[in-house]
């Protein structure tokens, strides 16, 4: 009923890939690229390159204060490694679990938290268990 509702149309999942925990479908179309979603503290992580070109968003990092900030639906949201919190149009929101950097595949790769990441920007995120994804709608 939510796929039909958002698409128009059902669309069965494909299985998930070996080490893949969930799938990560943002309006409509799986998110892909080379590195994996990760659980971690009960949150879903993604590099932030893959996150930003899926959301059509533009991304910039500053690699002196480790800082990544995300531009998309008039919306600035910004993290800094490590830090508890992250940034929405400048004010200071909480967060559970801090954004970090991750070793993987020959490179070191910047994990965001996706629901904050997503709720910062103001889109829609409905995680559904029994298929083991998540969606994202702008």
């Amino acid at each position: 009923a939510f796929a039909k509702g958002i698409w128009g149309e059902y669309r069965k999942p494909a299985p998930l890939p070996a080490g893949v925990p969930l799938d990560i479908v943002i309006n409509g179309s799986v998110l892909g690229g080379k590195n994996k979603p990760i659980l971690k503290n009960d949150t879903t992580f993604l590099p932030m390159r893959d996150i930003a070109d899926a959301l059509n968003a533009q991304l910039t990092w500053d690699g002196k204060t480790k800082t990544a900030t995300i531009s998309a639906n008039n919306k600035v949201v910004s993290f800094t490694i490590g830090a508890k919190t992250m940034k929405v149009d400048g004010t200071a929101v909480p967060l559970e679990t801090p954004a970090y950097l991750q070793q993987a595949n020959g490179g070191s790769f910047t994990y965001l938290p996706l629901a904050a990441l997503s709720r910062g920007l103001g889109y829609q995120v409905v995680y559904r268990k029994s298929l083991q994804t998540a969606f994202i709608n702008s």
